[in-house]
């Protein structure tokens, strides 16, 4: 989406599919990752300062170029409060 300027799958059924697909097992979602991290990460070094406030039609609404890139360290960032939050609960039991 980041170099393509648009939402690339054909309907939201079919993007909660693939993640699915992908999510089934750590083998494929790791596998995964490895594959796509370098480019992503030189998709994002790609985007100039004037195109992060490009904004982009998804099936979650208008987002911008910012939005969109800052979205993976967001959601990484997000999820790993909650496994320590769920730990330091574990802890306090």
């Amino acid at each position: 989406m980041v170099t393509a300027r648009d939402w690339p799958l054909t309907s939201f059924q079919q993007y909660g599919e693939e993640k699915a697909a992908i999510a089934k097992d750590w083998a494929t979602a790791s596998a995964t990752l490895s594959e796509n991290l370098p480019g992503l990460l030189a998709a994002i070094e790609g985007v100039s300062d004037e195109e992060l406030a490009l904004e982009l039609q998804t099936p979650f609404g208008p987002m911008t170029m910012e939005q969109i890139i800052s979205y993976p360290y967001w959601n990484m960032t997000y999820h790993q409060g909650q496994v320590t939050y769920v730990g330091i609960l574990n802890e306090a039991s």
